[in-house]
């Protein structure tokens, strides 16, 4: 039943599935909905109020007391990496920082390696990770795109895009998912299908699998580099 006495909603850690904007709503007439994203190490840098309709990978306008750059731009979109600058940036981590994940510095500003662009609405938009990025037939193609899609499709419960090598293409999309046993599962086909539709060619996966033991981090987010221990184990693609 619809509750009524909940006024705020605020959303985080992961990307909204804003498809599903409308269920949320109606089961909380009253509340205002509001994404935000950040990272430990700045804490707050952009919001916005959850809308169905928002462009995919839109996360937000800057808050009033953080600046946005984009570092070493690409076209088409004008993707680079995402530096801020804001009262709310950490100190320093505890120990030597040699994690490849971890954030860099330069004078005020700060980057924790997210890729990303501003839109001609000024929205900052995020695209992934920079050290998850694949190149697969000589394009860029961030693995965080195509795994929403993936957990947008009935039966999928998560879901983890990695790159392979091979011959032709350099390395050849694979996606590890994780059903959700309660609907009927989809076909590799019908997820392929539904990529298809959605994004370029080349970022349809070559190659699913379907796992049932799926490894999470400390915070309780998909452990990607596990799962990429796990896919290279397995023998080579042909």
């Amino acid at each position: 039943a619809p509750m009524p006495e909940v006024r705020l909603i605020l959303i985080s850690g992961a990307r909204w599935m804003r498809e599903r904007t409308p269920e949320l709503q109606a089961l909380f007439p009253k509340a205002r909905i509001v994404e935000f994203y950040g990272a430990s190490e700045t804490s707050f840098m952009a919001w916005m109020d959850a809308d169905a309709l928002a462009p995919p990978h839109a996360v937000g306008k800057p808050f009033s007391n953080v600046d946005i750059d984009i570092r070493e731009p690409k076209t088409p979109a004008g993707v680079g990496q995402i530096y801020v600058r804001s009262p709310m940036l950490f100190m320093d981590y505890v120990g030597p920082a040699t994690d490849h994940t971890a954030a860099v510095r330069d004078g005020e500003w700060l980057s924790v390696r997210d890729m990303g662009y501003v839109d001609a609405q000024g929205f900052l938009c995020l695209v992934g990770r920079e050290n998850r990025m694949l190149v697969t037939q000589g394009k860029n193609l961030f693995p965080e795109e195509l795994e929403a899609v993936l957990m947008a499709q009935p039966g999928v419960h998560s879901a983890s895009v990695h790159g392979l090598p091979d011959p032709i293409r350099g390395q050849q999309v694979v996606a590890v998912v994780q059903l959700n046993l309660t609907e009927p599962s989809p076909t590799a086909q019908q997820l392929a299908e539904a990529c298809r539709a959605q994004l370029e060619s080349y970022k349809v996966p070559k190659r699913f699998l379907m796992c049932t033991h799926w490894p999470l981090t400390a915070s309780g987010k998909t452990d990607h580099l596990a799962v990429a221990k796990e896919l290279a184990c397995l023998p080579p693609l042909l």
